[in-house]
């Protein structure tokens, strides 16, 4: 069951190491990613591995990585914690499925040459200060039959009425036969398109025909492959944009409360930028004689 340091190089580099992470078991290679991108090139692996990401960023970011094979496809997820301490090396971040379960993946069956090339679409700004992919050889098989993309993200807040839902199915020891799709317990008529993908998994985008109301949502996707069944379900909540609200408190502070990403900046002007690690609501102290200027953004 499913369920769910600045940038030092700026030069591209690729490094051959051996790395001790899970269960990996092999060699690895890494390559840096080049300033301002979020695209990479990596050797190509003859053998099963596992994808990491190391990196830091000014906030929590979910990064979703794609594989490059003529059209590019959704291999799974990373989620790039907030800031590190000073002098703390970044960390090691698995690749994992839509659930956050580490997965196997594997060269055979594609056409990609001498190299397999990953993009990083990242869904929360700003990129992230520091990005380096390694790839690391393992023995174990790759995963089953998982879901490597979800659209809203699972607990998301502030989701836009309109919006879509977009599943992403991706194929590992074997490929997708069939799925049942659930909003709220009900199967919808007509229910979400499927379109397939270049590796053999498929794509489910389900338009809800009006608007979802406020409030909690819930999917769930039942979906079969040979000889297996599998679930995956997750939840997001339907709100109203970005909005902030500021309360006065007696112990010289301010309480920001939000909806979204809380950004501040010097003067309404901007240039704002992402507070580290706010959530709602945030307490700022007013006796330091520092103006800032708050919002919200999706």
């Amino acid at each position: 069951m499913h369920t769910k340091a600045p940038l030092v190089a700026c030069l591209f580099a690729i490094v051959i190491a051996t790395l001790d992470v899970g269960a990996a078991d092999g060699a690895s290679v890494s390559a840096a990613f080049s300033p301002g991108s979020a695209s990479v090139t990596l050797p190509k692996m003859e053998s099963n591995h596992r994808l990491y990401l190391r990196a830091s960023a000014n906030q929590a970011t979910l990064i979703r990585a794609l594989r490059v094979a003529g059209v590019a496809y959704s291999i799974g997820q990373f989620r790039v914690p907030g800031p590190i301490d000073s002098g703390t090396e970044a960390p090691l971040i698995p690749l994992t499925d839509a659930a956050g379960r580490p997965i196997v993946l594997t060269p055979n069956g594609t056409s990609f040459g001498a190299n397999v090339s990953y993009v990083m679409d990242l869904k929360a700004a700003p990129l992230p200060n520091l990005m380096e992919l390694v790839a690391v050889a393992t023995s174990e098989n790759p995963s089953p039959v998982y879901v490597a993309w979800v659209e809203p993200p699972p607990s998301s807040l502030g989701v836009a009425p309109g919006t879509s839902i977009v599943v992403e199915i991706a194929p590992g020891e074997s490929t997708p036969t069939s799925s049942q799709f659930f909003l709220n317990d009900r199967s919808p008529s007509p229910g979400p398109t499927q379109s397939p993908r270049t590796d053999s998994g498929r794509v489910l985008n389900y338009r809800p025909p009006q608007e979802l109301t406020a409030g909690r949502h819930s999917v769930l996707v039942d979906f079969k492959s040979i000889g297996r069944s599998e679930q995956f379900s997750w939840v997001f909540d339907v709100g109203p944009g970005p909005a902030l609200s500021v309360e006065n408190e007696p112990a010289g502070s301010l309480v920001v409360n939000f909806l979204g990403r809380l950004e501040s900046a010097p003067s309404p002007d901007g240039p704002f930028v992402a507070v580290p690690g706010a959530t709602s609501p945030h307490r700022v102290s007013t006796t330091e004689g520092v103006l800032r200027f708050f919002r919200a953004v999706p």
